[in-house]
């Protein structure tokens, strides 16, 4: 009994297609994850943020995922400048402190915490990792099914 393996450039060509698929599929379907994901981190890092006037959180954004030859991504953060705003007690615009506001540990608040947005992703690994997982299945079956 034998078993013979040909490879030969129609069936690398196959292949080669057939992962060009895959990874076409993956990224589409990646778009509504990290669109649902980057919403779930900026509603855990408004929930975390110090807030004093409010402010600050309500300058927090989450852009819609962006695709760019096949790479996903999205940006979560705070006080852009279309989504800034003057502190009404300081007078100050919101970039003007949010940077410290996030990064000084020593700085006390009487809610919230510092490093809210870091908090926030770290706390959604997972939920990352699962969405991948989701999409690439998602993305498998649909390049079979053609």
């Amino acid at each position: 009994m034998k078993a013979r393996l040909k490879v030969d450039q129609k069936s690398i060509d196959g292949l080669y297609n057939a992962l060009l698929g895959l990874q076409t599929g993956v990224a589409v379907e990646m778009v509504a994850e990290m669109k649902e994901l980057a919403h779930n981190i900026r509603s855990m890092s408004d929930d975390i943020i110090p807030v004093d006037t409010g402010t600050a959180q309500s300058t927090s954004y989450a852009d819609d995922p962006d695709v760019k030859d096949y790479e996903v991504s999205v940006e979560i953060g705070y006080a852009r400048a279309d989504v800034d705003r003057v502190n009404p007690e300081t007078g100050k615009m919101a970039s003007d402190y949010v940077y410290e506001l996030h990064e000084d540990l020593g700085m006390p608040h009487t809610s919230g915490a510092a490093k809210f947005l870091e908090t926030a992703l770290v706390a959604h690994i997972k939920q990352f990792m699962e969405a991948s997982s989701r999409a690439l299945s998602r993305a498998i079956t649909t390049t079979r099914g053609r």
